[in-house]
């Protein structure tokens, strides 16, 4: 019975313990940044050390000349 009981308590953290211990396949985390009036994507992406193809392809529906102020602008800081 104890044989049973130590079986079923570790098939049941087993999977978990296992998660646990996975390496993450990226670096880094995704981040938003808040646009002032005289952001442009151009300025913001030299400021946070990206490419300009970078910041236009993470933000495809945003003016990069004039986002306008309050705007998010996702920073992708996650690299595989």
């Amino acid at each position: 019975m104890m044989i049973v009981r130590f079986l079923f308590l570790t098939a049941m953290f087993f999977p978990a313990a296992v998660l646990a211990e996975q390496p993450k396949s990226y670096i880094g985390e995704y981040s938003i940044f808040k646009a002032s009036e005289d952001d442009t994507l151009v300025h913001v992406a030299r400021d946070h050390g990206l490419g300009y193809v970078e910041i236009r392809s993470a933000n495809p529906g945003i003016d990069p000349w004039v986002p306008g102020k309050g705007t998010k602008i996702l920073l992708p800081t996650r690299h595989l």
